[in-house]
């Protein structure tokens, strides 16, 4: 029995970028920005327009709990291609970030070439308003084991694993997980990195029990003393994509990496 990739090609479940502004954006502006992609959602194969309306911030003040902002205040626009009642594809035009999520992730390639139509339009204009404090990107890859759960070894899948889990636990006697994290340089900036693993127990409709490894990969710049240049974006997403490839690489084992296709990685 084997370990399968969530596609043929690839396993991303699900791909997200953040980009978070040193300043709020003014409503005008952000108005401005985001129109021509707001009234031509159709065209863009997006099904709902809805204003990005977001919860109060709570504290506790002399016993009593207290909004530290407007409840229910529209921060922006939220855009959603779905299928059902599952989300496809998400683009958030929020005052204090933009964000894209898709579940259909094809390559890198293509999600540049939609990013060009719905997304890098509305962000590219406040380059003359405000920097970004962060920019991050995060791939949730998914594979799932053909086979009794507990004869899911992980060695099969991974190119090594964490040497603090028992040896008979990554070979399939029970769940586990294994978070770090860890700084390096890349492309002129410090680069925070994320790469948690989470293998679980999926439950079908006849109690079948399928065990699963769930890889997120998250990258990160964070600078928010000095700030990103908008117009740097695209070089700086396309290192982090970069950065995100080559922490997968350095994940799984050589046969699934040639199955996958990033032998080549």
């Amino acid at each position: 029995m084997t370990w399968k990739a969530k596609h043929e090609a690839h396993a991303v479940e699900r791909m997200r970028i953040i980009c978070e502004f040193s300043e709020l954006v003014p409503e005008k502006v952000l108005k401005k920005v985001c129109n021509p992609i707001l009234d031509k959602f159709r065209e863009f194969k997006f099904d709902t327009q809805e204003p990005a309306v977001e919860p109060p911030r709570i504290i506790q003040l002399n016993g009593a709990q207290v909004a530290l902002e407007e409840p229910n205040k529209t921060k922006g626009h939220v855009l959603r291609r779905t299928d059902g009642e599952d989300v496809l594809e998400e683009v958030g035009f929020r005052n204090s970030r933009f964000g894209y999520v898709t579940t259909t992730y094809g390559r890198w390639s293509a999600t540049l070439n939609r990013l060009g139509e719905v997304f890098f339009p509305a962000l590219e204009p406040l380059q003359d308003v405000t920097l970004l404090k962060s920019i991050k990107i995060e791939y949730w890859d998914l594979f799932e084991f053909e086979g009794n759960a507990s004869s899911a070894d992980t060695t099969a899948l991974l190119s090594k694993s964490d040497p603090s889990i028992p040896d008979d636990v990554v070979k399939g006697r029970s769940t586990w997980h294994s978070h770090i994290g860890w700084f390096e340089e890349s492309g002129g900036h410090n680069v925070l990195i994320n790469r948690n693993l989470d293998v679980v127990d999926r439950r079908g409709g006849d109690e079948d029990v399928t065990r699963a490894l769930k890889l997120l990969t998250l990258v990160q710049i964070q600078s928010p003393d000095e700030g990103i240049e908008i117009g740097e974006l695209r070089k700086v997403l396309d290192d982090l994509h970069k950065v995100s490839l080559r922490v997968v690489a350095n994940t799984i084992s050589e046969n699934v990496k040639r199955e996958i296709g990033m032998l080549e990685l």
